[in-house]
């Protein structure tokens, strides 16, 4: 179900030189950027790879309609 086509905005520290992933409901979805436009219910979690190869990840976040989404919080350590 598309949000009456306004989608959520979701975002997160951008890392310079790193790559993302987003998942819904464990599924890959969205593209390598530090902000992704959510049009469907589920559960949201982004996966950061820094330059270095360090893992970075946020908790995940629930999304259920139209509401307005706070910065998600990347949770690790980034190489220098």
């Amino acid at each position: 179900a598309v949000f009456c086509g306004n989608p959520v905005q979701m975002e997160t520290d951008n890392v310079a030189g790193a790559t993302y992933r987003w998942l819904r409901d464990g599924q890959p979805v969205g593209t390598n950027s530090p902000i992704l436009a959510a049009d469907q219910p589920g559960e949201y979690l982004v996966e950061v790879t820094t330059p270095c190869g360090t893992q970075i990840s946020a908790a995940p976040v629930q999304i259920t309609g139209e509401t307005l989404q706070p910065p998600v919080a990347l949770n690790g350590e980034r190489c220098g």
